[in-house]
């Protein structure tokens, strides 16, 4: 007979995995946040998240903005692919 004990440790111990959310995901609820369309705790509600994931992709999604006005190469594969031209010369 198992006990009940090592049963509920067992379970405690067995990792949960992690959600993968979609980049297209975190644009929405972090769009969502910096116009404030509702609550942080409000949001991570309605999207099924948690709120410090929301402040985090907000974070991030202001901080890189800046990037989108840049006139260089647009992303890491545009880099690359300079590069790789360069270096053909």
């Amino acid at each position: 007979m198992i006990s009940s004990k090592s049963t509920r440790r067992k379970d405690m111990t067995m990792s949960k995995k992690r959600n993968q959310h979609p980049p297209e995901f975190k644009a929405k609820v972090a769009l969502a946040a910096i116009r404030n369309e509702a609550t942080i705790s409000e949001l991570a509600k309605r999207f099924g998240v948690h709120p410090t994931m929301i402040t985090r992709w907000k974070q991030v999604l202001i901080e890189g903005a800046a990037e989108l006005f840049d006139k260089g190469p647009k992303s890491h594969q545009d880099q690359r692919a300079l590069q790789n031209n360069a270096n053909a010369r």
